[in-house]
């Protein structure tokens, strides 16, 4: 079985399917109402999900080659994309924001230098890049940032209303 993605998952089992579907019975019958209760189970999943995953994250990450510039740009990369794929972010340790890891280098003298850094973007859009280390940090992880809705709020018919 794939992911859609073409990465290989595993059915879950009975046990815990029970457990999954029994958080859904006697939800409340109106939309409001149970909009904010699937909120608060979604909220729920999503940490659980990040405490779970990240002790895993860290121990695995720490045995991964992180010599040259590419090895680390392949292992951020390859985080960051393990983690969105699942809903998850990194935290910067400086702003406590919803980031992801990146690789640069500075020069020292004519040597250089490499460092891992978090970044955050902005709601206006903007890229910022904080919190710089040159080993791997312990990462913490956290739900995804939640996508935003662009162009869609000017798409509106003459009454108003969302065009559909």
């Amino acid at each position: 079985m794939t992911d859609g993605g073409g990465e290989m998952t595993s059915p879950i089992d009975p046990y815990r399917q029970r457990a999954v579907e029994s958080l859904f019975h006697n939800l409340p019958e109106g939309f409001g109402e149970r909009y904010v209760a699937l909120q608060a189970i979604r909220q729920a999943f999503y940490s659980h999900l990040a405490a779970s995953l990240q002790p895993a994250l860290n121990n695995y990450v720490k045995t991964q080659r992180q010599d040259t510039y590419e090895e680390r740009g392949e292992l951020a990369s390859w985080i960051n994309q393990s983690l969105r794929k699942m809903g998850l972010s990194l935290i910067c340790p400086t702003s406590n924001k919803p980031a992801i890891l990146i690789t640069d280098w500075i020069l020292s003298g004519e040597r250089k230098i490499l460092r891992y850094r978090f970044q955050t973007t902005e709601p206006s859009g903007k890229r910022v890049r904080s919190c710089t280390s040159y080993e791997l940090p312990d990462l913490e992880v956290t739900q995804g940032p939640s996508r935003i809705e662009g162009l869609s709020k000017q798409f509106k018919d003459r009454d108003g209303e969302h065009a559909r």
